[in-house]
This record gives structure tokens, sequence and C-alpha cells, in this order.
């Protein structure tokens, strides 16, 4: 009786287990809360991202090379150009 009443009871932890599992929810590459705004008046805003990616490319468009970062919010965010005297000269000076 004791060795079916411990099968019953394993049975019943792979069932919750099982229905655990299946209401998991991982996380969703759609609920990124970066907002890179570096200050809704400044001029840098155009040349701020979410991703390094993009902070990149758009260093290559202004004609500078990579990025550097800021932590705003608890969030990294990425500038073009590999600091900020780069970036003055070749981005803020067209403003």
């Amino acid at each position: 009786m004791v060795k079916k009443n411990n099968k019953l009871i394993l049975i019943g932890i792979g069932i919750i287990a099982l229905i655990v599992f299946m209401n998991w929810e991982s996380p969703r590459e759609d609920t990124n809360t970066c907002n890179p705004v570096w200050n809704p008046d400044s001029r840098y805003d155009s040349v701020t991202f979410c991703t390094s990616e993009e902070a990149i490319a758009k260093a290559a468009e202004v004609g500078c090379d990579g990025f550097h970062t800021h932590i705003q919010d608890g969030e990294t965010i990425f500038m073009s150009c590999e600091n900020h005297e780069d970036l003055d000269i070749n981005v803020m000076s067209t403003y």
C-alpha cells in the first residue's frame, strides 16, 4: 500500500509540474522597455538608440565610428560615435 501511495504522489507531482511548465511564459521580445530619449529637447535624440547595431549604422551614416553607452532609467542606451567629442564634431556641428 505504501508503494502505491508513493506512485500516486509522484504522478501528482508530475502533473503539477507539467501544468506549471505549460503555463510558464518566457519573456517576449516585444516587451522591450527601452526609451532611447536622451532629453526631449536634445539634439542628441537623433543619434540615441536601443541597440548597438542601430547606433553603429547611424555612426557610419554621419561619418564617425562605433558607439558608446549610457545608463538611463536602469536601461542601457546606445549613442552613435565612440565618444561625445566625435559625436559633436561629426553630428552636432550640423545643428
